[in-house]
């Protein structure tokens, strides 16, 4: 018999014996420690994400619908993927710290599927549940916690932060922000106030002068030319009136 069935074999009940790390485990640590739990948590500069399997498809892909779609699969083999799931997870177990604090035991953790006929299967993850149970040991440690930093292997920084620096760089906006006016403060608004004042005396002065014909009744001036009017012109059906008047 190999050490992995011995384990297993030893593996009695989920919660008394091991912590299963599954989203339908019998403990509660055991479903937050699934990459697939579904808790909403932020990632500086990135945003928000649903589960920790959701910031690896939206960061290996780009697509955002990724960031919130549970369901979301990548259609092509993805390098670094367990990195990207790795990063993600500890963002979002710092944003349950209590939860952590609360349900956290000191017994093996473990991913496996279990059969109907009872056999155990090891997830081919194998150092999946190692470092989850270390990042829960430093986050609810007093002298660490979520504010200091996990100290994650080299090469895996190196490959999510070059990946991050990627996608900040692609979400600063293309067009420069208008240049801001100079003039600040109070003295700005007390121009402004004043040019506002102006205004509203002279348009109380034409007021006061004549009525003022509204922008969209106003009619260009060359489509208001007028034929000049000439008093000894007269239309064909006047003419045999004037005329009988005149016997």
């Amino acid at each position: 018999m190999s050490i992995i069935e011995k384990f297993l074999t030893k593996m009695k009940q989920d919660g008394v014996d091991h912590i299963r790390i599954m989203p339908y485990a019998e403990t509660m640590i055991g479903r937050i420690s699934s990459q697939e739990w579904r808790k909403v948590f932020f990632i500086p500069q990135l945003g928000e994400f649903t589960s920790a399997t959701c910031f690896a498809n939206w960061i290996s892909t780009g697509d955002e619908q990724a960031r919130h779609d549970p369901k979301y699969r990548c259609t092509s083999t993805i390098r670094g993927y367990r990195n990207f799931v790795l990063y993600a997870k500890f963002y979002q177990l710092c944003s349950m710290r209590s939860a952590l604090e609360a349900h956290m035991k000191d017994l093996p953790f473990v991913v496996y599927k279990q059969h109907e006929s009872g056999i155990k299967e090891l997830d081919r993850w194998t150092d999946y549940p190692s470092e989850i149970k270390s990042m829960i040991q430093h986050i609810i440690d007093p002298e660490r916690g979520p504010k200091t930093p996990y100290p994650f292997d080299e090469k895996l920084l190196q490959q999510v932060q070059a990946r991050i620096a990627m996608f900040v760089e692609a979400m600063k906006p293309t067009n420069p922000p208008p240049p801001r006016d100079k003039k600040k403060g109070k003295k700005h608004h007390e121009e402004q106030a004043q040019e506002s004042a102006v205004t509203t005396e002279a348009e109380q002065a034409v007021v006061a002068e004549g009525e003022v014909v509204p922008q969209e009744q106003a009619q260009p001036v060359e489509n208001s030319v007028q034929e000049p009017h000439n008093e000894e012109s007269v239309s064909a059906e006047e003419q045999p009136a004037q005329t009988e008047n005149a016997s």
